[in-house]
């Protein structure tokens, strides 16, 4: 058995060995290929490379986190008369009464546009582009329901 352990052991040693060196070449054969694989770059003043996805966060597009638990309690009674049952029900909404927001509103607004003509490899000066400004929305304004308790009383017969 342990000489099973020690040959899975180095057998798992060299795969990880081989795997790094492999990741090592391939970030160094494509390091200087950055703006080739983009497209067109553009630089800033500064000379810092602008990147063609913007500068958005991760996941922006993602909804708020929505948390809900809801209670439903039943009890059937029965009655004197044989054929006659009472059941109450009560049923909790947002148990928790946890705060969910609605979608923010749209951003509306231009995107940046230039009338430059750059070749592959050039460079646009950032004054070059003009527009790009929001000019409203994005607001959070309703919330979804608040705690919310029901009770109901049944009769069956």
């Amino acid at each position: 058995m342990c000489s099973i352990l020690k040959s899975i052991s180095s057998v798992h040693r060299w795969l990880v060995d081989h795997l790094q060196s492999e990741l090592e070449d391939a970030r160094l054969e494509g390091a200087g290929d950055l703006a080739a694989s983009v497209g067109n770059t553009a630089d800033d003043a500064a000379g810092n490379v602008l990147s063609p996805f913007g500068n958005a966060s991760r996941n922006p597009g993602r909804t708020p986190a929505f948390y809900q638990t809801d209670l439903a309690l039943n009890k059937k009674f029965a009655t004197p008369i044989e054929s006659l049952k009472v059941e109450f029900r009560t049923e909790f909404y947002n148990l928790f009464n946890h705060t969910n927001l609605y979608l923010p509103g749209t951003i509306s607004g231009t995107q940046g546009t230039t009338g430059a003509t750059v070749g592959t490899g050039g460079t646009l000066a950032a004054g070059g582009i003009i527009g790009g400004i929001p000019n409203g929305g994005g607001q959070v304004t309703s919330t979804f329901e608040p705690r919310i308790l029901q009770f109901g009383l049944k009769v069956i017969y």
